[in-house]
Formats: C-alpha cells, structure tokens, sequence
C-alpha cells in the first residue's frame, strides 16, 4: 500500500523534498556542519528521480509522454534547485580546501584590539576587549591569561587570581595549567598574602610533573633546590 501510494504520489513528493531542503539549506546552510545533511539530501534526491523515471517510463511511449516527462523533470530540478545549489557548494568547498591543502592550515587567533588598547594604556578597555572574546569563546585559554595579566597591570590581583583560576581548573593541557598554577602561586605569594595556597599550587606542579622546567623552578620556589636548580630530595 506505502509502494502504491509512492507510486501515485512520487512526482508531488520529489517536488515537496526539494522544496524542504530549499529552505533548509537557504535558512541554515552556513550554521550546518555536518556533511551527512548535504549527501542524505542527495541520496534521497537520486532514489526519488529513479521513481519517477519508473513512473513515467510506461508513459514515454504515448505521444506525450516525452513532453510529460520533460515537464515532470523541469519542475521537480526548479524545486530542488536552491538545494542542489547549497549542496554543490559545500561539495566543491570541501573539495576546493582538500585539494589547496586549506583544511589542514592553523588559524592563529590574534588579539590586535586589546594589545592597542593596553600599549595606550587604555586598560579597562583592555579588560573589556579580553572579556568579549572569552564570551564569544569560553575555550579560549589564551585570552583568559592574557586578561590575567591586564588585571595584574591594573591592579587588580584578585580578578586575575580569579581568571588564573579558571584555566587551572579547565584547561585540558597540562602544560597549560602548569603555566596558569606557576603565576597563580606568584600572585597568591606576592601580592595577595595567600603563601599556603601558593605552596599547595607549587607542589602540585612537582607531583604532576615532577621532571618538568615548571617542576624545577617551583623547587626553588618552595626552598627545595640545590646548586644550578638541581633537587635535594631527588
């Protein structure tokens, strides 16, 4: 009964497809990162042009039929065309970024606005400028230290604690959060009387990588290191 009615129905339904993936496409084709949506779409587009060509291929020997099938065709491709148009486009992106060798290129992020800002010694909107960018992208770990620092320039040591903090707590990389801990324990020592969590933080770094070049000047920083940095209890 469903293979009847598709039979019946398959020239309305091919049209309503490409009208459906046209607005899809059209609406939300840049915000959609998945390929499966575009090769879905033409899989299902390839299947029903066969059922229509089944359809019509009693009919093309009428005197009609090829103009009926010319019609037929037109119709269902001025249907599909803004999602064959969307789907050929990302296909000949991916392609094009393969090919040129794009899709393995690193884009460095850069951070001109807030670096300007801070060498006017404009830093609130230093602060600020940093702030905007770790909203649109919390990941970014680079602009969490880099407002660390800002702050500690404008003294302002317990916000910058604050940010250090987070990159210790959420930074996947352990070198990352090493880097995060080692200032984190200098502001906590120098500059807001917090010694004990300044020596947990420093141990911590020793614990976790014991052979590193953080480990070693967090060493000396608790008192244990001997001449040229080399370690007492090693």
């Amino acid at each position: 009964m469903i293979w009847a009615f598709l039979q019946t129905y398959v020239f309305l339904i091919a049209c309503a497809y490409g009208v459906v993936f046209s607005v899809i496409f059209g609406r939300h084709g840049e915000n959609i990162r998945s390929g499966w949506v575009y090769y879905g779409y033409v899989t299902g587009f390839v299947i029903l042009l066969w059922a229509v060509g089944m359809n019509m291929g009693a009919a093309v020997a009428s005197p009609v039929g090829p103009i009926l099938a010319l019609a037929e065709g037109g119709v269902i491709l001025v249907c599909n065309a803004v999602a064959l148009k969307c789907t050929g486009e990302y296909a000949l992106t991916r392609l094009g970024r393969g090919a040129l060798g794009l899709n393995h290129i690193v884009y460095r992020k850069t951070y001109d606005k807030a670096e300007a800002a801070e060498a006017r010694g404009e830093l609130a909107l230093a602060v600020e400028i940093y702030r905007q960018e770790i909203a649109a992208d919390p990941q970014d770990i680079e602009a969490q230290r880099r407002l660390a620092e800002v702050l500690l320039k404008a003294g302002r040591p317990d916000e910058a604690a604050a940010e250090l903090r987070h990159i210790v707590d959420q930074a996947r990389q352990q070198e990352l959060r090493h880097i995060a801990a080692f200032r984190l324990a200098e502001v906590y020592a120098d500059q807001l009387g917090r010694p004990a969590d300044a020596e947990a933080l420093y141990r911590r770094i020793v614990e976790e990588a014991p052979h590193s070049r953080l480990a070693r000047y967090a060493r000396v920083r608790l008192g244990r290191s001997g001449p040229n940095g080399t370690p007492t209890d090693q």
